[in-house]
This record gives structure tokens, sequence and C-alpha cells, in this order.
């Protein structure tokens, strides 16, 4: 819980599917996967889901770099290793979303897409170095 009087407990919050609902509004410029030198986005399972509700919804999902930070020998390290399957979350939040994502067609489908989304960001980035 929040600590509003009154509010959603975070369950609540969750059953009323936020991501899901922001995602079906069918976003003109779809969906950015924001990749940082600092932490992996897709060792977090509440992005591997919005990633998942995303490809539900048929948004198109672009990865975002900051071209000043990245090198393409830092890309290259990570553009191919995607394990969405080890991502992590709190336990009860755990269950819940592996369960979702299993059902949908499981995890490899969302590596696939995240491979293709960073090779794509990668000509992107090589694109912008030139």
């Amino acid at each position: 819980q929040d600590g509003v009087e009154c509010g959603l407990t975070i369950q609540q919050q969750l059953n009323l599917k936020p991501f899901a609902k922001i995602i079906e509004l069918k976003p003109r410029y779809g969906m950015f996967l924001i990749h940082t030198t600092l932490a992996e986005v897709l060792n977090r399972l509440w992005c591997v889901h919005e990633v998942d509700e995303a490809l539900l919804a048929g948004i198109e999902i672009f990865g975002a770099i900051d071209t000043n930070r990245w090198t393409e020998k830092q890309f290259d390290k990570m553009v191919d290793t995607v394990y969405t399957r080890n991502a992590i979350c709190q336990g009860q939040d755990r269950e819940m979303l592996t369960n979702l994502i299993q059902e949908r067609g499981g995890f490899d489908r969302l590596d696939e897409k995240a491979v293709e989304v960073r090779k794509q960001a990668k000509a992107d980035l090589l694109a912008a170095l030139s």
C-alpha cells in the first residue's frame, strides 16, 4: 500500500492492469526500450512484462540509446545476449508475471524481439557515430 488514506493496495492497483491499459491506447510513436550503460532494462521482470504487452497489442518497439554514452564495443556485448526468463522482481509478482508470459507464448519470443530491437538500435548507433 502507498500509505494514502483510502488508497488502493498494490495488488488492487495491479489488478487494474495499468501497463496493458496504456499500451492498448496504441501510442502513436510506439514504445521505446531505453538502454543505459548503468543497468540492463530487461533484467527487471516488469519491463519484460511491458514488452510482452506491447507485442500482444501490436505496438512497434524501438531501442533508445544515448550515443554519447554507448560505444559500438559496449553495445556488441549486449545485443545478442537476452535472457528475459532471468529477469527479477518481488516473489508474488514474479509468479503472476511469469505465468502470464508463459500463457502468451513464453520468454523465447520476448528474447527474439529484444534481439531484433537491439540490432536495429545498433544500426542506428553506427549511423549516428559515422
